[in-house]
């Protein structure tokens, strides 16, 4: 949390209670959560905080690159608090989203695209986005 904190503080952002709870519940849930799931835990564990303020941060958060908005295929759109360079795997059965880190293909993707120059395009960062059957 101690990170997190950090991350806002240097974002030139003010350290609130608010904000401090939508981290926190972003944090315990170590998944890749909807809105509605962030705010269905803070409210649970801070009722006076609103549902309003609750969608206002994670967008603050979003523009101040706190946290990432991940799109799923199902057009649903979760929150990733770890703003590190990976990717995700997408479970096509369950919707769950697992992150993937991994140097090597980090690289090649780099790499790969520094070759081909895409006229017109100038890349932020590389994101893969795999999807398939997670067998448990």
């Amino acid at each position: 949390m101690k990170e997190s904190l950090e991350k806002i503080r240097n974002a030139g952002l003010k350290i609130t209670p608010q904000r401090v709870a939508v981290m926190k519940a972003m944090q315990n849930m170590k998944t890749h959560p909807t809105a509605d799931e962030i705010a269905k835990i803070v409210i649970d564990e801070n009722p006076a905080i609103s549902v309003g303020t609750i969608y206002k941060t994670l967008e603050t958060f979003v523009d101040k690159g706190i946290i990432c908005m991940v799109k799923t295929d199902k057009g649903k759109m979760r929150y990733d608090p770890f703003t590190d360079n990976h990717h995700h795997i997408y479970d096509c059965d369950s919707g769950e989203i697992r992150d993937y880190h991994d140097d090597e293909l980090n690289a090649l993707l780099t790499d790969y695209f520094n070759k081909k120059q895409i006229p017109g395009l100038e890349i932020k960062e590389l994101k893969l986005n795999i999807v398939g059957n997670i067998n448990k």
